[in-house]
C-alpha cells in the first residue's frame, strides 16, 4: 500500500503521503499510485490561481521520522516533500487576491522546478481533513509579457492513447530573462541548455541568461491542464472565466 503507514495517526500529512511512499511489503508492485491520488482528490475542492512565490521549504522525510520513532524501517519515501507559501496575484477559480496560501508539494525529482520561477499557475486541492496540497506536478511557470498578460514559455502538450491536446507557442515578448543559468543546479542547467539547443526559435541564450521568444497565454495553459490531467483525474474545473 502507498501512504498507509501513518493512517493510525489520523490524516496527518495525508495530502502528500498518499503518493510519496511505499511500504516494504510483498504487495509493493501492485500499488496503484494514480488510483490513490484520485482517492485523495475525491470530494476535495480545488482552487486555481496565479501565485507569487514567498517561500518553498523542505519537509522532513516521514519514513525516516517513523523509523527513528519506532526503530523499524517500514516504508521508503518516493517523493521529496515541501511546504510552499504563495501570494494570490490573480484568482482563476477560488482564492482571494492578496491572500497567502500555504500548501504541501510532493515531487519525485527533488525541488519542484516551478519553484525556481517567481510566478506560477497553481492547481491547489483542499479538504478539511487534509488541508491544502498541490495537485501533483500541476504548476505552470508564468511571466508577464510586454503586452501585460501572463504566459508560459514554449508549447504545452497533453497526450494519451485517448486524448491529444496541444497549445502551440506563439511569438511574444517577455521583458526579462526566463531563467538564469547560474541559479540552476547542474542537472537542470544541462536540461535547459539542451532544450535551448533543440528549440532556438523558442529560447535565446545571452550571457548566461535564457530568454523566451514564444509562449502560451495563461488561459490556454489552464485549458490544457483542465481538459487534460485534471479531467483524467476526475477533478472538474470550470472554463476560464470570461473577461479575466
Amino acid at each position: 500500500m502507498l501512504g498507509a503507514f501513518l493512517q493510525r495517526d489520523g490524516n496527518r500529512r495525508a495530502a502528500v503521503l498518499a503518493g510519496c511512499c511505499l511500504t516494504l511489503s510483498t504487495a509493493l508492485l501492485s500499488a496503484d499510485a494514480a488510483g490513490l491520488e484520485a482517492d485523495q482528490e475525491a470530494g476535495a475542492k480545488t482552487s486555481v490561481f496565479i501565485g507569487e512565490r514567498i517561500s518553498i521549504e523542505p519537509l522532513p522525510d516521514p519514513c525516516r521520522e517513523e523509523a527513528e520513532r519506532t526503530g523499524e524501517l517500514t516504508c521508503i519515501s518516493m517523493d521529496s516533500l515541501f511546504r510552499a507559501n504563495y501570494r494570490v496575484v490573480q484568482p482563476v477559480t477560488g482564492g482571494v487576491a492578496g491572500e497567502v496560501v500555504e500548501f504541501s508539494v510532493a515531487d519525485h525529482y527533488g525541488f519542484p522546478r516551478f519553484g525556481r520561477h517567481r510566478h506560477a499557475l497553481l492547481f491547489v486541492g483542499n479538504s478539511a481533513e487534509e488541508g491544502n496540497w498541490l495537485h501533483k506536478y500541476q504548476a505552470i511557470p508564468l511571466q508577464r509579457t510586454e503586452a501585460g498578460g501572463w504566459a508560459t514559455c514554449g508549447d504545452l502538450k497533453y497526450e494519451t492513447d485517448e486524448k491529444s491536446l496541444v497549445a502551440q507557442a506563439q511569438p511574444m515578448v517577455f521583458p526579462g530573462p526566463w531563467m538564469v543559468l547560474a541559479d540552476l543546479p547542474e542537472y537542470e542547467r544541462e536540461l535547459t541548455l539542451d532544450m535551448a539547443a533543440h528549440a532556438p526559435d523558442t529560447y535565446r541564450l545571452d550571457d548566461g541568461q535564457v530568454y523566451c521568444l514564444k509562449g502560451v497565454p495563461v488561459e490556454e495553459a489552464y485549458r490544457i491542464v483542465r481538459d487534460g490531467v485534471m479531467s483524467a483525474r476526475g477533478v472538474p474545473l470550470p472554463p476560464w472565466p470570461a473577461g479575466l
